[in-house]
């Protein structure tokens, strides 16, 4: 029984299921200020696309507690990536919700990072 468990848990990290969440910083109020899963679809719209090796694109958006969230997507590894919006989105609904202050996850050399902030976001 114990091996058993052991190698699920060990299986389940490997695999990239589980968010890394952040020990420190604001409270993001596990997301629910971000008027469900269509915010996060709308950023991983935004975020979606081909990334170039070792690039990001990010952005951020404000829920309706007045928590600025940063978002990025990162490709960590050495080939192109294409971010799809429906993998990016579900790699992002469990670091908003699962994870109190933000956190990241790491998929496939992808880095998808969802963190809540005290300021706004700044138009550019």
């Amino acid at each position: 029984m114990q091996i058993t468990t052991l190698t699920v848990a060990v299986l389940a990290a490997a695999s990239g299921a589980q968010a890394g969440c952040f020990s420190h910083g604001v409270l993001g109020r596990l997301g629910v200020g971000l008027y469900g899963s269509s915010a996060i679809e709308n950023v991983c719209t935004y975020l979606a696309g081909g990334l170039a090796p070792y690039s990001f694109r990010s952005t951020c958006i404000m829920d309706k507690f007045g928590i600025k969230w940063d978002w990025r997507v990162s490709n960590d590894g050495d080939k192109y990536k294409k971010i799809e919006v429906s993998q990016c989105t579900a790699d992002m609904e469990p670091v908003a919700s699962g994870c109190p202050k933000g956190g990241d996850k790491d998929a496939d050399g992808v880095n998808y990072k969802g963190d809540p902030n005290a300021s706004t976001c700044i138009s550019r």
